[in-house]
């Protein structure tokens, strides 16, 4: 109002404004979703064949060294992951400008939500439209 009421020009909708909209979509992953984790059984077995031979053929302190390289391994291998539960929300933002008549950018992300704050994100409670009468 103060710039109205100050003489400004003010357009509800001016002409060649461009427009932010932001979309925002919570969505909960199936119960026994695969993680992508991949173990292969064919590599497990054949570290333990190796050390079974470097054990019966070598000394045991080159068996524990080769122990010790495949424990690093594996960690490093598995370093990727986040400790802890796989969250079970993820949000989904996209981000869109446009001109009124066509897009001039758009970008979605999608983040992990910790399953503490899936509150956060749920849609808002159904409201109640309640009568009132006046004048009576």
């Amino acid at each position: 109002m103060f710039l109205v009421n100050s003489g400004v020009s003010v357009a509800k909708s001016p002409r060649g404004a461009t427009e932010i909209d932001f979309e925002i979509q919570a969505v909960k992953f199936s119960p026994k979703r695969p993680d992508g984790r991949f173990y292969s059984a064919t590599v497990i077995y054949g570290g333990l064949w190796g050390l079974a031979g470097v054990w019966d053929s070598a000394s045991p302190g080159a068996a524990g060294a080769l122990a010790v390289g495949a424990f690093d391994a594996y960690r490093w291998l598995t370093s990727e992951w986040a400790s802890g539960p796989t969250p079970q929300m993820e949000v989904i933002v996209t981000v869109s400008a446009s001109d009124g008549n066509q897009y001039l950018g758009r970008a979605t992300n999608v983040y992990y939500v910790a399953d503490s704050d899936a509150l956060l994100y749920a849609p808002p409670p159904v409201l109640y439209n309640i009568p009132v009468r006046g004048g009576e």
